[in-house]
């Protein structure tokens, strides 16, 4: 067996391979399979855990830093939308505010009118009414002309005998009819004129009803 080579070991021969001499010995394919899965290994471990006590101190800053940079990020979005969110309802509000006042406006004009039409028309169309303000406005006069020796009495055409009997047989009183009169009446004197008629107890009531209607205007 000439190509039969023995391998040497330290203290006898162990093994012989055939072939020539000057050949190589071959590698184990087991250990070639263990050194590329240990090379393999070790590419994929990638970054390793913190080695000192600094290292992960730093790491855990780290990680700090970046949370709290997320939750302010969050916190000023969060901000800005409660902010949109206020001045929309504040806007809403406004319009609210703004809408009441010119309804509240409108009624105020609405039921001022309606006050001033309806007692003009309530007490024109009864005729229980007018005698009661003739007789209350005579009144009224009576106290104010009592001095008086030449006085002249307008009412409506309608008044005119309901005046005549307030009067009675009063020497110097003058009853007469004027049809700008709607109801009441208009006495003349020396002294001056006193309006006690419908028309002007309207123009006072339409005043007060004024005075009522811009209270609500501010």
């Amino acid at each position: 067996m000439s190509n039969f080579v023995p391998i040497r070991t330290s203290s006898s021969f162990s093994a012989g391979v055939v072939g020539d001499a000057d050949e190589a010995p071959l590698k184990s394919h087991n250990q070639d399979s263990g050194s590329d899965v240990e090379t393999e290994l070790e590419e994929d471990e990638g970054p390793g855990l913190p080695t000192s006590a600094d290292a992960l101190a730093a790491l855990l800053e780290e990680a700090r830093v970046e949370a709290r940079e997320s939750a302010e990020a969050v916190l000023a979005q969060s901000r800005l939308e409660l902010q949109a969110q206020r001045d929309q309802l504040s806007d809403i509000i406004e319009k609210i505010d703004g809408a009441r006042a010119a309804w509240t406006a409108e009624v105020r004009n609405v039921l001022g009118e309606l006050v001033v039409a309806g007692v003009r028309s309530v007490v024109s169309d009864s005729a229980e009414l007018q005698e009661d303000m003739l007789r209350n406005r005579f009144a009224v006069i009576g106290e104010r002309l009592i001095g008086e020796q030449q006085v002249t009495i307008r009412v409506r055409p309608d008044d005119v005998d309901a005046a005549r009997d307030l009067v009675g047989g009063r020497e110097g009183w003058l009853v007469v009819s004027d049809d700008s009169i709607s109801g009441g009446l208009v006495a003349e004197s020396e002294g001056g004129r006193v309006d006690a008629s419908l028309g002007s107890a309207i123009t006072g009531l339409a005043d007060s009803v004024q005075s009522w209607q811009d209270e609500g205007v501010e």
